[in-house]
């Protein structure tokens, strides 16, 4: 069997992990997107709440209501801070996804220029031997053509 023929299940696997991967990376892609959609969404809620508190600010409220007030700000910032460090990780698992993806594609085109030199090599191989072969018939004509001679003298 070619060495190249024995290398296409290995290019076939190669380009079933890329594909794999490519698939993982575009999911964390869209999660780390998801993930910053909800912190904008946040972050505008924690604005217009602000501006709205600060509307009211002229009205006399009462202690619980602010004690309220003050515990939903607490919660919103820790929210906020929470989706901060989601957000973090999911960059870090992006780029970890990146990286494998990015080995997958390297093997896979390492694998292929090594299929396409053993295919180049076998194709030389097969032009010398082709050669070898037309040289060996041209030989025995010459020496045919050369008998053919001797005997006609």
């Amino acid at each position: 069997m070619r060495a190249s023929k024995r290398l296409e299940p290995l290019l076939r696997l190669a380009v079933q992990q890329e594909k794999v991967r490519t698939i993982h990376l575009r999911n964390s892609q869209q999660q780390l997107q998801k993930y910053e959609e909800q912190f904008v969404c946040l972050e505008g809620y924690a604005v217009e709440y602000g501006a709205a508190l600060q509307q009211e600010n002229n009205q006399i409220i009462t202690s619980k209501s602010w004690q309220l007030t003050k515990t939903f700000l607490t919660n919103l910032t820790v929210l906020l801070e929470r989706q901060r460090r989601v957000i973090f990780e999911a960059k870090k698992v992006v780029e970890l996804k990146r990286s494998e993806w990015q080995e997958a594609h390297q093997h896979y085109k390492t694998l292929s220029k090594l299929s396409l030199r053993y295919q180049a090599n076998e194709k030389q191989a097969l032009a010398r031997q082709e050669q070898k072969q037309v040289d060996a018939i041209s030989q025995q004509l010459l020496q045919w053509q050369a008998l053919q001679r001797k005997d006609e003298e």
